[in-house]
């Protein structure tokens, strides 16, 4: 979504919001300041976020990382 722009960070933010209306239990965000604003959004709707941290990886890694969700 960062071809988004401008917009970007409050689109993440939305989609956090958007698991609470939906039940989503716990959200993990990986990633950087869009998977931040995705995890505050879904605190504010109540989901249960485990405390939001930066974590880097190479690319190689993001399969393992789409296959726990």
């Amino acid at each position: 979504m960062l071809e988004l722009g401008d917009t970007a960070a409050q689109a993440h933010r939305d989609i956090g919001q958007e698991t609470g209306r939906l039940g989503v239990d716990i959200v993990i965000a990986v990633g950087d300041v869009l998977a931040k604003q995705l995890a505050l959004g879904a605190a504010d709707a109540g989901v249960d976020t485990p405390s939001w941290a930066r974590i880097t990886m190479p690319p190689s890694h993001y399969e393992t990382v789409i296959q726990v969700r």
